[in-house]
């Protein structure tokens, strides 16, 4: 397997830094006012990605920030992968994490061109860019490198979100303005979905939603309360016996009464402590500190992070000196925002037309099969009987079924079988088939695993 290794800071596979090169990267490189100052080319070639001509994987790339809010300064950290195949044509997706993540997680462990381990890179054979050009951004300040310099720019709700985004992806679109008529496709993992269902939103009810074609969700964790249901589906599952049961049916109770009195940011909080955490109501009754797989308790690889602390990568991105942030702050403000809904905002882009895709891990517990039935099924919108009424399709993995597809209309739903929280970890195969044959267009009975 190609990858490539950092022996020493200052040193990339025997590349030598020119000293000059990291001078210019000292400072984050913010390339809003060089597009309002009409500098595209030269805010291009800044934000190029490459160590004196050498490319990770020789994939063309581009990273910077946007600033969102000049009242805060505050700034959107992006990398935009270069589609690798039909570059003139093919889609474009904005993609983003989920709760406290940079969007650099999605990048190096779901569908970016690399994954790291130790310090190698290792190049993923299932990179969306292949046939999509892949924004990844960051949905939030204070998450990943993106940052404000007043605490007023911490947003504290979706639409703050949104607004920032729009804002980035208007000034992505005038940086690549011969991306502009490709289509535009939103992509959001876990409680990423919140955001990409708010920034289409957003871009609907603006003047570009000519952009906008459809939404991807993979795990949505897009309407906590009404997701819940821990205490049935982990009783059925064999993780929970009945007084431990009777726990998350009281825990689950007491979050609907607070919701039901207006009180959103004690039941944000009150869901954090019953499934988040080593201290959570979830790891006491069960054992298991992570609610991303109801199998196996193992945490994500996260050796991305410490690679972005080498000067080298750190250059190459023009973060400057910024470091990842842990969210907290980010976190934080958004307290409130834990228990709301966003199923309206989805109903709303179907009843308009736009292509969903929501994909879903039989593995997974927090955004668990039965949850997401439930949710797809309150849907309120022109296809709800359809959907209903749609006879679920078997997806062939070789010899095996490999995931279930139920769709009507402008709707699918995708669950990977032997899947988790993170289908493309699991599955990265047939979560590429799925996503590239949903971006393409490809008619929903000729979908397929390969």
């Amino acid at each position: 397997m190609l990858a490539f290794r950092i022996v020493l800071i200052g040193l990339l596979i025997g590349f030598e830094v020119d000293n000059s090169s990291l001078a210019e990267n000292d400072s984050a490189l913010i390339l809003t006012p060089l597009i309002e100052g009409g500098r595209i080319e030269e805010a291009r070639r800044r934000a190029d990605v490459h160590l004196n001509g050498f490319r990770l994987f020789n994939v063309t790339s581009y990273s910077g920030f946007f600033t969102v809010n000049t009242e805060f300064n505050s700034n959107l950290f992006f990398w935009y992968l270069e589609a690798a195949e039909n570059k003139t044509t093919a889609p474009v997706m904005v993609y983003t994490s989920g709760w406290n993540a940079s969007s650099l997680f999605g990048l190096f462990n779901l569908n970016g061109h690399a994954s790291i381990e130790g310090f190698r890179a290792h190049r993923r054979h299932h990179s969306f860019h292949k046939f999509c050009h892949m924004v990844y951004l960051d949905h939030a300040v204070g998450r990943g490198f993106s940052f404000t310099e007043d605490d007023r720019g911490y947003r504290t709700d979706q639409e703050g979100i949104a607004e920032d985004m729009f804002s980035a992806v208007v000034q992505f679109f005038r940086l690549f303005p011969e991306l502009k008529g490709n289509g535009l496709y939103l992509g959001g993992a876990s409680y990423g979905g919140k955001a990409a269902l708010s920034l289409a939103h957003r871009i609907h009810n603006s003047n570009e939603s000519g952009l906008l074609k459809g939404v991807f969700l993979s795990a949505p964790f897009i309407d906590p309360v009404g997701q819940m249901g821990y205490g049935d589906f982990l009783t059925s599952v064999g993780l929970l016996g009945r007084v431990s049961r009777r726990l998350f049916d009281r825990e689950e109770s007491a979050i609907r009464q607070l919701v039901s009195a207006g009180n959103y940011t004690e039941s944000g909080k009150r869901i954090g402590r019953m499934i988040f955490g080593r201290e959570s109501t979830l790891a006491q009754a069960t054992g298991f500190v992570l609610s991303t797989n109801y199998v196996y308790d193992r945490p994500y690889d996260m050796d991305w992070e410490g690679w972005m602390e080498v000067d080298d990568v750190r250059a190459m991105l023009h973060v400057g000196a910024r470091r990842l942030s842990d969210g907290e702050m980010a976190s934080a403000r958004l307290a409130a925002d834990i228990a709301r809904s966003v199923t309206p905002t989805l109903e709303q882009l179907l009843a308009a037309g736009y292509r969903v895709l929501m994909t879903g891990g039989q593995l997974d517990l927090v955004c668990n099969h039965p949850a997401l039935v439930r949710l797809l099924e309150a849907l309120q919108w022109p296809g709800k009987r359809g959907f209903a009424d749609a006879r679920r399709k078997t997806l062939m993995d070789g010899a095996l079924p490999g995931a279930y597809l139920t769709a009507y209309h402008n709707l699918a739903y995708v669950l990977f079988l032997a899947s988790d929280h993170s289908p493309e970890i699991r599955n990265p195969d047939s979560v590429y088939a799925i996503v590239r044959n949903f971006l393409r267009g490809v008619p929903v009975e000729e979908w397929s695993l390969k």
